[in-house]
């Protein structure tokens, strides 16, 4: 697994997820393999916030369409690309695509810090990367702890029912 990976567009899909959020993805083909970009809550199917989440579907297609210099949506199928993940590990998200054409650019973050800049507040990529490890080996520790209980119990809690 690489941090920049060659791919094609498959597909683009401006969406209701779940009848209620509105997104975007687009699936791509990476040698072979097949991973989705995008799924970003641009906006809730609510009274009064509708327009908003259409409205942001639109300008996050029409961004695409620039890095990828085509005129519409569909012009973004058969694109090549690479995709650009921050670590090079097994199933990372990703966090940007490249135009293999242009050389330009989409990167989520700088998306979210221009038109979400409330949720881009919360911290850099880096940092907000450090945090959720962090979280992930405080849950691993405390399963580890559950786990240690049990099997300090198995004797005296444990019923064989197919010896009785």
């Amino acid at each position: 697994m690489k941090t920049r990976e060659r791919g094609v567009i498959k597909s683009v899909e401006s969406q209701l997820d779940r009848d209620y959020f509105h997104t975007v993805w687009v699936y791509l083909d990476l040698d072979g393999t097949h991973q989705g970009f995008g799924g970003l809550v641009l906006g809730r199917d609510e009274q009064g916030k509708r327009e908003r989440g259409k409205q942001m579907q639109a300008t996050y297609l029409a961004e695409l369409m620039t890095v990828f210099g085509v005129a519409s949506a569909d012009a973004l199928v058969g694109s090549e690309c690479f995709v650009l993940r921050e670590m090079p590990r097994w199933n990372e998200p990703i966090v940007g695509l490249e135009s293999a054409n242009t050389g330009r650019r989409f990167i989520v973050r700088h998306f979210v810090e221009k038109y979400f800049p409330e949720a881009a507040a919360e911290g850099s990529p880096l940092e907000l990367r450090r945090q959720r490890i962090a979280q992930s080996i405080e849950c691993l520790r405390k399963r580890v702890r559950e786990e240690q209980r049990e099997l300090d119990s198995l004797e005296s809690e444990f019923v064989d029912w197919s010896r009785r």
